[in-house]
């Protein structure tokens, strides 16, 4: 992803980011920024030392994004930072009162809320969501190396299953008061069951992992169910579908398609405009695309659903941990009420 967002940075003057270097292991994509001009930095301490960064957009593995995104907001700079924003709920709070504390910028990397598919769908729905159905399927596991590194990847749950997670936060909230919201997520119940390799450590029935979740929350007559299916082992092809239930219509739509290729440039858009969006939040222009609460309840959720996998299936209520309400009280009392 670092290689994607560089290149769209130098390629396209009107994003309005200027690339003063990469931090990157790769040697080949090191002496590519040299021959730019760039500067290659060594460690983390230097790029967040080095007065002339204001903005970082964070690429690498999910399991070490929540110490660079501190590292970074203590120095004070402004944070793109690929989902997810953490590997647990725990690390998420950190995050949230630390930018409270701070007054800093964060924009979580949900790319998909910026496809146009999915927002036309967004922008469709009238009155509240009743009805989610979101499949996410992969045609194989992912690339040798950090993906498939237990410490380092959040696998099917935190890294594929977070997109769904996201569109289900972000459509629920349509038709509904942030008050009525929050109170409606007090009453979540998550359930899921499948093949997971991972929770028994097991490295390749991990990257070829398929679950389904039930996902439900019901309260004085408000109610949103809905249904995820994730999975690596699609023969078709990358496979995208979303149906959405509104009191008033069914919204639909979906893509099946084979090759890497395909799924990048279906969504390059969506990265070029992810970029765009955080040069104008730097700026002042504009309020985030996500706020960083949202992408906190993404991971919320997550954890949950894992879980639940490790208990075979067992419904849990997210009300049985004291940091759901921890960070649903956050949102209304810091982050939405202030």
């Amino acid at each position: 992803m670092g290689s994607l967002f560089a290149d769209i940075i130098l390629r396209n003057q009107n994003i309005g980011l200027d690339l003063r270097g990469a931090l990157t292991r790769n040697e080949e994509k090191r002496l590519w920024l040299c021959s730019l001009g760039k500067r290659c930095y060594d460690s983390l301490d230097e790029v967040a030392e080095d007065p002339e960064v204001k903005g970082v957009i964070v690429t690498n593995p999910s399991g070490l994004h929540h110490a660079t995104v501190m590292k970074l907001l203590n120095a004070g700079k402004d944070i793109f930072v690929e989902k997810p924003l953490a590997l647990s709920l725990r690390d998420c709070l950190q995050v949230l009162r630390s930018l409270h504390e701070k007054s800093g910028k964060l924009l979580v990397g949900y790319m998909r809320r910026l496809d146009k598919g999915y927002r036309d769908i967004y922008d469709s729905i009238d009155g509240k969501v009743r009805g989610y159905l979101g499949i996410s399927r992969d045609p194989e596991p992912p690339p040798p190396g950090w993906l498939r590194d237990p410490a380092m990847s959040g696998g099917l749950i935190f890294d594929l299953g977070a997109h769904e997670f996201d569109l289900l936060i972000w459509m629920a909230q349509r038709g509904r008061t942030l008050e009525e919201f929050v109170e409606l997520l007090r009453s979540l119940e998550v359930r899921a069951w499948g093949t997971l390799g991972n929770l028994r450590g097991t490295l390749d029935e991990r990257d070829h992992a398929h679950l389904t979740v039930d996902i439900r929350a019901e309260l004085e007559g408000d109610f949103l169910l809905a249904n995820i299916i994730l999975s690596r082992t699609s023969p078709k092809g990358y496979e995208l579908k979303l149906e959405v239930l509104t009191e008033g219509s069914v919204l639909t739509m979906g893509w099946c398609e084979s090759g890497g290729e395909w799924f990048q440039a279906r969504f390059q858009e969506a990265y070029e405009r992810e970029l765009l969006e955080f040069s104008s939040y730097l700026r002042g222009d504009a309020l985030p695309f996500i706020k960083p609460w949202e992408a906190c309840l993404s991971v919320g959720i997550a954890e949950l659903v894992q879980l639940s996998a490790q208990e075979g299936g067992f419904p849990l209520r997210a009300s049985e941990s004291e940091l759901w309400d921890e960070l649903l009280d956050l949102i209304l009392e810091i982050y939405e009420m202030r």
